[in-house]
């Protein structure tokens, strides 16, 4: 389970009913839906496609009083690299190699 801080809870304007994101809402119209993504040689996106682009505005009618209220969401994105066992190497010698003296 999460943490309360940790969720985000949508609270209605007039009387502080709280909803989940899922339960104002849909998937799809949150996130939109692409048909295709064309990319430059660099990776970066040129042209997006749309099936049906994100709508991150939602009108929902309150189940406790019953007023209308709107909600706008603002995503944000946290990206970070994942460290893999493996990825590091720590030099023995400043060098860089060792060098055995060899017996005559």
């Amino acid at each position: 389970m999460l943490k309360e801080t940790e969720l985000n809870i949508i609270k209605c304007p007039y009387c502080g009913r709280e909803y989940t994101i899922d339960e104002i809402y849909l998937p799809n119209s949150l996130l939109g839906k692409t048909r295709e993504v064309m990319r430059m040689v660099d990776g970066t996106i040129d042209i997006i496609d749309y099936i049906n682009p994100p709508d991150l505005n939602e009108k929902y009618e309150c189940d406790g009083c019953g007023n209308t209220f709107t909600v706008k969401a603002n995503l944000s994105f946290t990206v970070s690299k994942e460290i893999k066992k493996g990825d590091f190497k720590i030099p023995l010698y400043p060098e860089g190699r060792l060098i055995l003296p060899e017996d005559d």
